[in-house]
């Protein structure tokens, strides 16, 4: 089911969390929609949505791979699973939510 809802004077549909229109998305919509899911927000997130993003609207892989190899930088590979399980209690598709993008067509695994 679609909802359209009001965040900062914006008016923005979503589906399931989800936002239907990727131009959308800011800082304000990704606080909007981590609170519905029960994610805090931190600096470390921000910059993973960013970086999720950033290569979806490029074209690029955003695949569960891509994000791990992304948070290598801040852990080992061991605990990069533990620290998403933690971020993102529900998986993955938490990630593409606080980042905006709807997981129809968006390589997204």
């Amino acid at each position: 089911m679609i909802e359209e809802v009001e965040i900062n004077g914006k008016r923005i549909k979503l589906k399931d969390n989800y936002l239907i229109n990727f131009e959308d998305w800011d800082i304000n919509v990704m606080k909007f929609i981590a609170e519905r899911e029960n994610i805090k927000v931190d600096d470390e997130l921000i910059e993973l949505a960013l970086y999720v993003r950033k290569r979806y609207k490029e074209g690029k892989s955003v695949s569960r791979a891509t994000i791990e190899f992304y948070l290598k930088k801040y852990k080992d590979l061991k605990t990069i699973a533990k620290k998403i399980k933690e971020k993102f209690p529900n998986g993955y598709k938490q990630i593409y939510k606080i980042a905006g993008i709807y997981p129809e067509g968006c390589g997204c695994t």
